[in-house]
């Protein structure tokens, strides 16, 4: 950390034959500037937290966390990955570079999709290549205290303007359609994903919000069946003094529900990849607080860790 001069000094101190100091604690971004220094010292060990930072094989942090000699890696995440198998070669490439070395044989060998519809044995070879490299925990192994998870599963009715928009989305991808009447995967996808934040509300779908001008008044909660429903829940969440956690997969959601949020007056905070990680140890702590007066805290997924 600190300035390039102060960097240097430090570098230095690491290069003792008999070094006075422990531990190394430092950033990837510091490890990518300080790559051809740090690969010059013969490490014991080196932790990678958030090490779902390498999942790019390409990344110049991956190349630059590989560079590191040491006797022993390991990687702290708590972050899944994203059914993609690449990925996971990517970190086991780092923790065991001599044994996961090309990556085309690994793809080849488990392919991703054979995985996805389920195809038992890749699944198991999956897992016996995984069990010496892998530790896995989950909350209610580490956090006794823990209260247990109460699911509750509401099935909303789309609005009208949902209705009319999800059909268009599936009319205007006819065309998507080969001569034979068959569809690629690709396009699939795409489909899915549109309809996905169709579900999620309407204005996700460009050129369905009213404008311009754009506004936020009532018509952002009366175009959505979601938001119909959480409006009703907030208030009265509202009136018992709790407070909420509101998770969406989609970023360009929470901007919906900020706008809703600024809109109603709730006050609220935000956490999302563009959130520095100074500001969400501030943030988390603010909302924790026992006399908080934050109602609400919008979270993407992704950077929640869900």
């Amino acid at each position: 950390y600190g300035t390039k001069k102060v960097r240097d000094r430090l570098v230095k101190r690491l290069r003792y034959n008999s070094p006075r100091w422990d531990l190394c604690i430092t950033s990837y971004e510091t490890c990518r500037a300080l790559k051809g220094q740090l690969r010059q010292i013969y490490w014991n060990f080196v932790a990678l937290d958030e090490g779902h930072k390498i999942k790019n094989e390409n990344s110049h942090t991956h190349q630059a966390t590989s560079a590191i000699k040491s006797h022993h890696r390991l990687i702290l995440t708590g972050t899944q990955l994203n059914n993609n198998l690449h990925e996971l070669w990517a970190l086991l490439s780092y923790l065991v570079p001599d044994f996961f070395s090309n990556a085309h044989d690994f793809d080849t060998w488990f392919d991703s999709d054979d995985c996805l519809r389920g195809n038992d044995e890749i699944v198991k070879r999956l897992h016996l290549i995984l069990q010496p490299f892998m530790l896995h925990r989950v909350k209610s192994e580490v956090l006794k205290s823990l209260l247990p998870k109460k699911e509750i599963k509401l099935y909303i009715p789309m609005t009208k303007l949902q209705l009319e928009t999800y059909i268009n989305v599936l009319l205007k991808d006819v065309k998507s359609i080969d001569a034979f009447g068959e569809i690629s995967k690709k396009s699939i996808k795409a489909i899915v994903m549109e309809l996905r934040k169709e579900a999620n509300h309407p204005y996700l779908i460009d050129g369905v919000e009213p404008g311009p001008p754009y506004t936020t008044d009532q018509h952002i909660v009366d175009s959505c069946g979601k938001m119909i429903v959480l409006e009703k829940f907030l208030a009265k969440l509202k009136s018992e003094g709790s407070r909420v956690v509101l998770f969406s997969q989609f970023v360009i959601n929470l901007n919906i529900l900020e706008d809703y949020l600024v809109w109603k007056g709730y006050e609220f905070r935000r956490l999302d990849g563009q959130t520095p990680v100074e500001q969400r140890v501030i943030d988390i702590d603010s909302f924790n607080a026992e006399n908080s007066k934050i109602f609400i805290y919008l979270i993407s997924t992704r950077a929640g860790g869900l």
